[in-house]
């Protein structure tokens, strides 16, 4: 995936994660992730979770790189990384965003709307099983 191609917001950092020039306050913990790191490694739950979204894409594949947007960690784009699927993490806290890079995933540290993507660059078709749960409440 050139993410060159989506987007002229984003650049490349020394440790190889694509940030944004803007910088957006999100409504999460500023140490949610590391705290959650740990047990999404091991919790049966986390596990169970991903390995039913990995069923569920193997019966319905995506032909583009499926985007994991609010990724945390990235043990979603982990599981589907590990199954086959071309997968990038765009998840705007730096903790998370680190901790899915440590995984060798493609991470972009933004949220969507600072990535600045152009319009019909992604293929938001299948991303929907992921996005529904990083709604941004933050000052509603």
């Amino acid at each position: 995936m050139n993410i060159e191609l989506l987007t002229k917001n984003l650049v490349l950092s020394p440790d190889e994660i694509w940030v944004s020039q803007k910088n957006s306050k999100v409504a999460f913990p500023e140490n949610g992730h590391q705290e959650c790191n740990h047990v999404e490694a091991e919790s049966f739950w986390f596990k169970h979770r991903n390995n039913s979204l990995v069923a569920v894409m193997k019966n319905f594949p995506p032909k583009e790189t499926i985007f994991d947007i609010g990724a945390g960690n990235g043990y979603v784009a982990l599981a589907l990384k590990e199954n086959g699927f071309d997968t990038v993490v765009v998840e705007p806290g730096i903790v998370g965003a680190r901790n899915a890079k440590s995984k060798g995933l493609t991470v972009i540290c933004s949220t969507l709307e600072d990535a600045g993507f152009f319009p019909n660059s992604l293929n938001l078709k299948q991303d929907f099983i992921l996005l529904f749960l990083h709604i941004n409440f933050y000052g509603q």
